[in-house]
This record gives structure tokens, C-alpha cells and sequence, in this order.
């Protein structure tokens, strides 16, 4: 049995009629049931034979429960996350989440077993975590105004900041992310409070500021996550701003996607927490308030949407963290305290009859 929820989508389409593809894009609305059964099947193109076969890209037929794969996070006493800001997954799928709840970074596998935990003796309240080239962590700490670093086995290497709002001084820092471009490699701290991105070497000295309190193109109001592409540029979830801003590594202001007045329409954001890059330079947002990640292209366009509120597979509450991993996308689920995961790489070829019963999928019978 498919897992979809009932909805109704507009999806892009192309045929593939007896013989000759037409590669034409082409728009039909499908309504499915909450068993998902497809109920109705509206296309624009005559019936074309017996049997039509559309081959979908998968984030345009992605909806709040498509291609979910599993959730972790949530069961077992000691391998579950209280109320976790953001994460970090590497190529082979483990993850480190900042466990706001229980004062750690929580360890899981590619298939969401716990592992273990480190930073119980040092964090108050992590929101964020980074690795750098050589596997040391680096984690930002909300209440104690500091980023810490531990190296690739969780032991403790050093401590930065403190209250303030001077160089090396933090109010409430909410997410870090290392970029190593054009020879450096730096750690980039979002410092919500102080309006700004401050970032630092792996030794902990100060290198630069980003930003400053504002709403013009470089300024922010209190930064809520930061990401970074294959390039090295960074870019900033500016929450207040309900925007999204790139960077390059040296602050250089790049591009801004979104903005102010916060909205739910496409490519319009309620508070967006977090930001993650793919290799083509497509942007996803974890978009917090409105409870769903939204995927843009490089240039900021806007690509396809999912998610809604509820704590079913696939729904968010208030998702304020976003990864990206050999071709599943990880979805911090902040008030729902788990973290899901969805694939990103299928290609679905799914076959209706003419009067719209789904009879096939991926060339298995589908009943």
C-alpha cells in the first residue's frame, strides 16, 4: 500500500505514449484518498492509448508523506533527542544532532540507531553542530553565549566567547557551519542576538563579521542557521527577515531569496531556521513557521514545497534544521523531537488506465 496522504497537486508531468516520448511538460491536479488510492485524474492531453505512463521527478510529486524513509530520534530512554535545533550528517549518512533538551550532541547511524553522545560536561543548550575537515565537532551554545570545539572522538579542545556583543562575544549563538574555501577554512557562528555572523579559524581566533542589525541586502535580524555550498559561499537563514541571504566566504554579499513580509505562498518564509545547499546549487529552507521545507533554485527560484503541521510521518512541527546527504535530505522536527528522513534520488514511472486507475508503479502491478 502507497503511504500518501490525501491531497490534491498539481504536477508536472511527461508522457510517454505507445512508441515515441513526448517530452513535453504538461500539467495535471490528482487527488488521492487517504489510503492512497487515486481518486481523480485531471490531464490537459486527450487520451493518448490503452495505458499512459508519466515519469514524475520526484521533488515535484513530493507531498507531506512521499518517499519518507524512516524517523529517529523519538524511542528508547537514552537515544531519545529533546527539542533538537539543527544537525550534521556526512556522506555516509551519520548524524550528530544538537540535543538542546538533554545538553549533548546525540550520535545516530545512517539507519537512525543510537550510537552514543558526547558534550554532557561542557553544553548547556547546543543548538548547532559542524565538522571540519579532520572530523573535530564544533558546537554553538545558546544560553552559555559560547562555541565549543571536540575533537573527531567527542574530547573536549576549547571554549569561545561569552556575553557581549564585541568581537569573540556572543548573545544566544543559533547554528555554525565550517567552510573551508580559497585556501581557508573557517567556522561561521551565527549570532542571533547580535543581529550577525561571526566566524573564526579552527584555533578559535577571530577572523571576521558578517552583517549587523537591519533589513537592507547583508544586514540581518537575529539569524536563526547558516549553510554553505560546494563552492564555499555561505548562506544565512535571516529569520526575522523571513529570508534567505548568500554569501562569499568573506562576507561579500551575494544574493537574497524571500523576504520581508513573512507569507506561505511559494518562496515566501514565516521565520526560516535553517539552509542547506545540494551539489547543483539548489536551496532548501527549513521554512519553521509555516512547517515545511521549500526547495529553490540557485537563482532563488521556487521548485516544489512539502510538509504540514502534525506529527505523522512526513508533517513537521516548527522544523528547525535541514541536512543534505547522499541523496536523502535530513528534517530536524523541533517540536516533534525526532529528526525524519526522505530520499531525494527516485524517479518514479507510474502507469494509469484511461479512466485513471493506477495500474502500475515502477513496473509492478499496483492494487
Amino acid at each position: 500500500m502507497s503511504c500518501w496522504a490525501a491531497h490534491a497537486k498539481l504536477w508536472k508531468i511527461k508522457t510517454v505514449k505507445t512508441g515515441t516520448p513526448d517530452t513535453t511538460l504538461q500539467q495535471a491536479n490528482h487527488t488521492w484518498d487517504a489510503g492512497g488510492n487515486l481518486t481523480k485524474r485531471e490531464d490537459l492531453l486527450p487520451a493518448q492509448a490503452e495505458t499512459e505512463t508519466f515519469a514524475y521527478d520526484f521533488l515535484d510529486r513530493l507531498t507531506s508523506e512521499t518517499n519518507f524513509l524512516f524517523k529517529f530520534g523519538d524511542t528508547g530512554p537514552s537515544s531519545t533527542v529533546s527539542t533538537p535545533w539543527h544537525a550534521e550528517t556526512n556522506s555516509s549518512g551519520n548524524t550528530w544532532v544538537a540535543d538542546w533538551g538533554n545538553y549533548r550532541i546525540a550520535e545516530y547511524t545512517s539507519t537512525g540507531q543510537f550510537v552514543g553522545s558526547f558534550g554532557e560536561q561542557q553544553l548547556g543548550s547546543p543548538t548547532g553542530v559542524t565538522r571540519d575537515g579532520d572530523g573535530n565537532f564544533y558546537v554553538s551554545d545558546f544560553w552559555n553565549d559560547k562555541i565549543y570545539k571536540f575533537t573527531s572522538t567527542g574530547n573536549f579542545a576549547w571554549e569561545k566567547g561569552g556575553y557581549g556583543s564585541g568581537n569573540e562575544q556572543f548573545k544566544h549563538p543559533a547554528d555554525v557551519v565550517f567552510i573551508s574555501s580559497n585556501n581557508n577554512a573557517y567556522i561561521y557562528v551565527a549570532d542571533q542576538y547580535n543581529s550577525r555572523v561571526q566566524y573564526f579559524d579552527t584555533s578559535g581566533n577571530y577572523v571576521g563579521t558578517i552583517g549587523g542589525f537591519g533589513s537592507a541586502n547583508g544586514q540581518m535580524k537575529y539569524p536563526g542557521g547558516v549553510g554553505r555550498d560546494v563552492q564555499g559561499n555561505l548562506y544565512v537563514a535571516d529569520t526575522v527577515n523571513q529570508r534567505i541571504q548568500k554569501f562569499t566566504s568573506d562576507g561579500t554579499h551575494l544574493a537574497t531569496f524571500g523576504g520581508p513580509p513573512a507569507g506561505s505562498g511559494d518562496g515566501q518564509f514565516s521565520a526560516p531556521r535553517d539552509v542547506a545547499v545540494d551539489s547543483s546549487g539548489n536551496i532548501f529552507v527549513a521554512d519553521t513557521g509555516n512547517h515545511r521545507i521549500q526547495k529553490l533554485s540557485p537563482t532563488g527560484v521556487f521548485i516544489t514545497k512539502w510538509g504540514a503541521q502534525g506529527s505523522n510521518p512526513g508533517q513537521f512541527d516548527s522544523p528547525y534544521g535541514v541536512n543534505l546527504a547522499s541523496g536523502r535530505i535530513y528534517v530536524v522536527d523541533y517540536n516533534n523531537s525526532r529528526l525524519q528522513t526522505f530520499d531525494l534520488s527516485t524517479t518514479t514511472a507510474w502507469s494509469y488506465n484511461p479512466v485513471g486507475n493506477m495500474t502500475s508503479r515502477d513496473g509492478l502491478a499496483y492494487t
